[in-house]
């Protein structure tokens, strides 16, 4: 069983390796960034309709408003004036424009909270993205300064250290050599 379990975690870890270094991760990290700047603008398109909605109901209800009011007017003028059954009209319109105005207004004030709720998603998301994309271009640009460090040690042989303690041989003086209190004293001196 022991055996077994060591040449599934070999397996496996060769394979996870493997696919690590096959992964594109930055085009896998502009994909993403793209697929969230579309979730973005849809958001923007249904925030600019709900925005559309919302005037449309605010006019409505000021409509309503002034509905009621002619209606209530036209049934005082209609009462004065002794047509009672054109009175009892008109103020069976100001009711039915009073109710219209109250459930207007319970959709206006749902439709403003969906349009907060909204806008506050979206600006968090917007948020998201910027840091989400700074982030990418800092690990791009690690990236490939990993990558041309790589190649300059390949480049190399493969070990710069020893490059440096090579060139370091052929000037024949050592770093440590040049710092000292004497070479700073002749250096001054002279």
């Amino acid at each position: 069983m022991h055996l077994f379990k060591k040449i599934y975690i070999t397996a496996f870890g060769s394979v996870d390796a493997l696919v690590s270094q096959l992964q594109n991760h930055d085009a896998l990290a502009k994909v993403s960034l793209q697929e969230l700047g579309g979730r973005i603008k849809e958001a923007q398109v249904a925030f600019g309709s709900l925005s559309r909605d919302l005037k449309r109901i605010e006019d409505q209800v000021l409509q309503a408003e002034r509905d009621e009011r002619l209606w209530t007017e036209r049934a005082k003028k209609e009462g004065a004036s002794g047509e009672r059954e054109s009175a009892i009209e008109c103020l069976k319109r100001a009711h039915a424009a009073r109710d219209s105005k109250e459930i207007l207004a319970r959709q206006h004030e749902t439709s403003e909270k969906a349009y907060r709720k909204l806008q506050a998603n979206i600006q968090k998301l917007q948020d998201l993205e910027r840091t989400l994309t700074l982030r990418h271009k800092e690990l791009k640009a690690r990236a490939e300064f990993l990558g041309a460090s790589e190649q300059a040690a390949q480049a190399y042989g493969g070990d710069i250290q020893e490059l440096l303690s090579r060139w370091e041989d052929t000037l024949g003086v050592g770093i440590g050599d040049l710092i000292t209190p004497s070479n700073i004293r002749q250096i001054l001196n002279s």
